[in-house]
């Protein structure tokens, strides 16, 4: 099969220099932007839920907001 599919890894056990592409929309078109990770660190139990979340720290744009705090198994594609 000549079809690669596409890597992906838990937001947990990003490491830094992996990258993936965070998106937004914006008017009539969406933006996107690659996102090198620098560091993963626990962020501790949420406070509703009380799941475990890891903060993704990396070179988010300036439209994004806040880094990404994700479970313990939300997952992302990574780009190779």
């Amino acid at each position: 099969n000549s079809m690669a599919k596409t890597p992906s890894k838990l937001f947990r056990n990003l490491k830094p220099g992996d990258r993936f592409v965070v998106s937004a929309e914006s008017g009539l078109r969406t933006v996107t932007h690659v996102v090198n990770v620098t560091i993963v660190r626990d962020g501790g139990h949420n406070y509703f839920t009380g799941k475990r979340e890891w903060v993704v720290h990396g070179t988010y744009p300036w439209w994004w907001s806040r880094a990404i705090r994700a479970t313990y198994n939300e997952r992302t594609e990574v780009l190779s």
